[in-house]
């Protein structure tokens, strides 16, 4: 559904439009435009969860702007952030990942800032 591409709620949020529901439970993801305060922009790095199967960690950095668009298959939301893959398939109770970390990634949102957990993340990018 285009009416979820982020940038296109920033827009309409600036202009003071009501939003629909689809807008509202898209915009959680905010944080991928790269525009939006405490947002993810180039050269961040992102832990993703359950990637590239249950219970494991991924650790990639991000190479381009969000874009947005609906493929055919598999089922997606449609938020496209360009990513390199630094670290795959590691087990959130293997000896690099830290304690702190652990715990970051054991929360439940879509998207969770791990600015207080970055050397955690580097340390886990350098020894794997």
């Amino acid at each position: 559904m285009e009416e979820q591409d982020l940038r296109r709620i920033a827009a309409r949020r600036q202009a003071g439009a009501d939003l629909t529901a689809e807008e509202v439970a898209a915009w959680p993801g905010h944080r991928m435009l790269g525009t939006e305060p405490a947002s993810m922009r180039f050269d961040d790095l992102v832990v993703t969860q359950n990637l590239p199967r249950q219970g494991r960690l991924s650790v990639c950095r991000i190479i381009g702007p969000y874009d947005f668009g609906i493929p055919g298959s598999p089922e997606d939301y449609g938020h496209i952030l360009p990513v390199e893959l630094l670290v795959e398939d590691v087990s959130r109770h293997d000896p690099p990942v830290s304690d702190a970390l652990r715990h970051a990634v054991s929360q439940r949102p879509r998207l969770l800032a791990i600015t207080p957990y970055g050397g955690d993340v580097e340390a886990l990018v350098a020894r794997t």
